[in-house]
């Protein structure tokens, strides 16, 4: 068998039709050289410090009536993120989330207020079952809106402690992220740079298939504008689509300050997912 070039030699291009090649012969790409192929991958994505996009987000529970919100996010270079959404083209939420994840949210229809954080909102995403089996509630995009801005900002790619290759199905290669909590990610990138889809795991439980679609160039960021997310405990499925995505030189401080009413009602996490699943006749 032949031996297959490093990335040194060869170059980025020539690494993926290595790996192209290997996935089609049964070979393995040599895993020395997932560090370069992930970096290259961000690079043809294009990174943008700063963004701001509108996100039509439409969520068919697994029992339930369909829900659509309209979420527009002004995303900063340290981290900060200032949100809004409508349901109906009507004012939902307001709020802000901070660098190290902790948010205040208020709810404007019901005049209630929510802060914790990213984490704690993860947690309480899941519920149990009858049969004591966890569910993961289809609002999970919620507690995600960290990897929604790093892929608005960065592509589907993220950033890893460390890498690994892998052959895969129909010519794509897996390149594994491995992150220092415990949680990884595996995404497949095809032939054309793309990703095709990326796969998140925590403690080696696979928590959502993420499925994407649409590639375009959008103020010269290579994105894909349609993103499908399905779970493996539940039927649910959420599918998201840039209505618009920009980069922006800088934002107004005003952006990100954000204070509810001082009359409006505190509410727990699990009372803020539940009002997020309310139809609007409830």
């Amino acid at each position: 068998m032949p031996t297959i070039p490093t990335l040194p030699v060869m170059g980025g291009v020539g690494l993926l039709l290595v790996c192209l090649s290997a996935c089609g012969n049964g070979r393995s790409p040599m895993l020395a050289d997932a560090q370069a192929f992930a970096s290259e991958i961000r690079a043809e994505h294009r990174s943008a410090d700063r963004v701001s996009f509108d996100l039509v987000i439409s969520v068919r529970p697994e029992d339930g009536d369909p829900l659509n919100f309209t979420l527009f996010a002004w995303c900063d270079a340290d981290h900060r993120t200032r949100l809004r959404a409508t349901k109906l083209d009507v004012d939902f939420l307001d709020g802000l989330v901070e660098p190290d994840g902790r948010f205040t949210i208020g709810l404007v229809r019901s005049q209630e207020v929510v802060s914790g954080s990213l984490t704690e909102l993860s947690i309480e995403r899941s519920t149990e079952t009858a049969e004591g089996t966890q569910q993961r509630s289809p609002m999970a995009f919620f507690a995600d809106i960290g990897r929604i801005v790093d892929e608005a900002k960065n592509g589907p790619v993220p950033l890893g402690v460390s890498y690994s290759l892998a052959a895969g199905d129909d010519h794509h290669v897996l390149l594994t992220c491995h992150h220092d909590n415990g949680a990884r990610s595996m995404v497949a990138v095809n032939r054309a740079r793309q990703v095709v889809w990326k796969e998140l795991y925590q403690d080696d439980n696979l928590i959502v298939r993420i499925t994407y679609d649409r590639y375009q160039t959008i103020d010269r960021m290579q994105r894909p504008l349609v993103a499908t997310l399905t779970f493996p405990d539940n039927d649910s499925v959420v599918r998201t689509r840039y209505r618009r995505l920009q980069r922006v030189p800088g934002f107004r401080p005003e952006i990100f300050s954000y204070a509810p009413p001082e009359d409006w009602q505190e509410i727990s996490i699990d009372d803020f997912l539940k009002r997020l699943a309310e139809t609007d006749d409830e």
